[in-house]
């Protein structure tokens, strides 16, 4: 069984075509200067972050003095957001160490599933690769708490650096497909 994105040629073509590859392009720029300035990504992301919990404070605390019956839990969550919000707006650092601890964990999980599935599936074909994959992602694991804190900024930055420009490759490459069909579909 495959799974492929069939689309006629004609507008919807064009139109996500376009799009997709200017996306792909802007993905393929932010991805770079994550690689190449990790930390400013990973503060961007930060920053990002904070006042996604800003904003979350202030939108909860409106709802809560807008209903009839004010209750203390949502005020206490209004509270925690908007604090959390501030302190990383403050501490910046401590939102980066943070979510380079969380990937850290993550990937320990990842790997620990890798080696447990290559075990299940031992002797049949691609056990082998699935222990690779876990060998890896155990890797990245270590990675991430190599020299914790001082180098979560570059870790977290250069990652999510990597994965953005291969999303913006593969949009581009998507997007250019599209529109090279397209165009010589309306051509022919």
């Amino acid at each position: 069984m495959s799974l492929y994105l069939h689309i006629e040629p004609g507008p919807v073509a064009e139109k996500l075509g376009k799009r997709t590859l200017w996306l792909g392009i802007a993905l393929v720029v932010v991805g770079t200067i994550g690689i190449i300035l990790p930390e400013l990504l990973a503060l961007t992301i930060s920053y990002f972050i904070a006042w996604l919990l800003i904003l979350a404070a202030v939108l909860l605390g409106y709802l809560t003095w807008s209903m009839p019956v004010r209750d203390t839990g949502n005020w206490i969550k209004v509270g925690v957001l908007f604090i959390l919000g501030v302190l990383l707006v403050i501490l910046p650092q401590v939102g980066v160490a943070t979510l380079t601890l969380l990937l850290a964990f993550y990937f320990l999980l990842d790997a620990l599933t890798n080696f447990m599935l290559a075990k299940q599936i031992y002797p049949f074909d691609g056990w082998g690769w699935m222990a690779f994959n876990g060998l890896l992602t155990f890797l990245l694991a270590l990675l991430a708490l190599w020299d914790f804190p001082d180098n979560s900024g570059i870790f977290l930055g250069v990652i999510v650096g990597v994965s953005l420009l291969l999303d913006g490759i593969v949009f581009a490459r998507i997007g250019w497909a599209l529109k090279r069909r397209h165009e010589v579909v309306m051509n022919d």
